[in-house]
């Protein structure tokens, strides 16, 4: 039986440093085909998707004609992404740059998702907040190799989730993170359901111990932290990105060691290079 197939769809602006790793990671996993809905970027990321799209399967969407309130951007780009795949994909991830997805047991992520009953319409991907590992500054080395301190194992910032759905059984998105579904049931990825934790949509009511991944690589430097604050400071979310709540993030995300992913950087390097070099 073929493995499915997976895509990404994905909203962004402004993350010309990150989104060739980014891309070259999921595509190492098994990734079939990755469509990036950009958001106005002024910073050459526009080019580079022009770019790595002529080696890869990737696919830039101007995205700057949708405007405020934060949040409806993203809303409308995962519901025209959710149309665009339905048919040409199994499975579509809804996450954001600084999110890496992987298998805990180092297989391809098309061959985890074959594992997934048929009646299963959603998967909650539940996070690994990843910190600052003290950093104060940004350089050019891969994110996956710069950060290794995350949240211990069964934290509670671990409920949090975002979604990877079979996009014909899309009703609609709820929040950025969640899914209304018209068919088949949501689980998490141990492959069992689970209930919201209060009213927020992208909020379980556990933390579960499955074989997929999500790393959240939200704080970075300090010299990092300090840029994306600036990004979102015409946005209604400049009064949630305050020093404090990084601040008290980091704490805990910095509390354990995590697995290390050295061996698949060299492949990610390579893979950005020869894009690079192909022009």
């Amino acid at each position: 039986m073929a493995e499915p197939r997976l895509a990404i769809c994905a909203i962004a602006k402004n993350e010309a440093l990150y989104i060739e790793e980014w891309l070259a990671f999921h595509f190492l996993q098994g990734v079939a085909e990755v469509r990036v809905y950009d958001h106005g970027s002024g910073d050459g990321m526009a080019e580079i998707l022009a770019r790595v799209g002529r080696r890869a399967p990737v696919t830039r969407v101007d995205w700057g004609h949708v405007g405020p309130p934060h949040g409806t951007h993203q809303l409308t780009a995962y519901a025209d992404g959710t149309a665009y795949f339905a048919g040409r994909a199994d499975w579509v991830a809804f996450i954001d740059i600084d999110e890496f997805i992987r298998s805990r047991r180092g297989k391809s992520l098309p061959a985890e998702l074959a594992r997934f009953n048929r009646d299963v319409g959603a998967i909650g991907l539940q996070q690994t907040v990843f910190g600052s590992a003290g950093r104060e500054a940004y350089d050019h080395a891969p994110v996956l190799a710069r950060f290794d301190r995350c949240a211990p194992a069964g934290h509670p910032s671990g409920r949090w989730f975002k979604t990877l759905a079979r996009p014909e059984a899309i009703e609609f998105f709820t929040t950025v993170h969640s899914v209304a579904l018209r068919q088949g049931r949501a689980v998490l990825a141990d492959h069992a359901g689970f209930s919201l934790a209060g009213t927020h949509g992208g909020c379980a009511d556990r933390v579960a111990q499955g074989t997929l991944e999500l790393r959240h690589y939200m704080m970075k430097s300090t010299e990092e932290i300090a840029w994306k604050q600036a990004r979102f400071a015409t946005t209604t979310r400049r009064a949630v990105l305050t020093d404090e709540y990084f601040a008290s993030r980091n704490e805990f995300a910095n509390a354990a060691r995590a697995e290390s992913l050295a061996g698949v950087v060299p492949k990610v390097e390579a893979m950005v290079a020869a894009w690079r070099l192909g022009g």
